[in-house]
């Protein structure tokens, strides 16, 4: 399958004015093991990952042959990716907000691995929004075990994680825990552990607050665009 997102120079199908880097040339990105192609122009990839930028602007054998091959990536999460890259949007229209749980995280690490930041924030805020606003969107073990394969021990991925976790998932038994994760299980209960003496008093919960400075990453002096003015 040729996911070609070249345009010939014009701003590609619903995607939102002129934008700086179509005029440049396109190279071609190869997902997973059966190497499926996609077609981007190279000025706007490379300002928007430093993964990219490194590859295709440096002294690497990408830079020359114009190609990079991700062998270890789903071509499926790379196509949200994509399209981001030209509209700033995951998916063109309005169904952006129904993203599961599984797919943004499984994002997020995309985006850590490419050194997207607007994209991880993206992420972040649709984690949120599924979790705290009552879309009965469960966090699966698989994707608790994925994320702590792929995420360092202080990623802000893992951090929102164990905070939906222990505010806003409810545990019937002993039973609702087998074969989760057992660092993130050992998080949770300290969480928990903090929380019991504050029980009886209003707790805001890190959900609750500035989620900007609690679950974003940033490059130092950036402006949040995923922050409302509230926040």
């Amino acid at each position: 399958m040729d996911t070609s997102l070249e345009t010939s120079g014009r701003s590609p199908p619903n995607a939102p004015g002129p934008y700086m880097g179509l005029a440049d040339e396109v190279v071609t990105i190869l997902v997973g093991p059966e190497k499926t192609p996609f077609r981007i122009h190279k000025g706007l990839l490379c300002s928007k990952s430093n993964y990219f930028r490194a590859a295709l602007e440096g002294f690497f054998k990408e830079s020359t042959e114009k190609s990079v091959h991700l062998s270890d990536e789903d071509p499926g999460i790379f196509q949200f990716y994509a399209t981001w890259i030209y509209s700033q949007k995951l998916v063109v229209g309005s169904t952006q907000g129904q993203l599961s749980v599984d797919v943004c995280c499984r994002l997020y690490v995309l985006a850590d691995k490419l050194g997207s930041d607007d994209v991880q924030n993206l992420a972040i805020d649709l984690i949120h929004e599924r979790c705290t606003r009552n879309y009965d969107d469960d966090i699966s073990s698989s994707i608790v075990d994925y994320v702590y394969d792929n995420t360092l021990p202080d990623s802000r991925l893992r951090a929102i994680l164990i905070d939906i976790a222990s505010y806003e998932v409810f545990f019937d038994d002993a039973e609702d825990l087998v074969g989760v994760n057992p660092d993130f299980i050992f998080e949770v209960v300290k969480v928990l552990s903090r929380r019991v003496p504050h029980r009886l008093k209003d707790e805001k919960a890190p959900l609750d607050m500035n989620r900007c400075k609690t679950y974003h990453v940033h490059t130092d002096g950036c402006s949040c665009p995923h922050t409302t003015p509230s926040e």
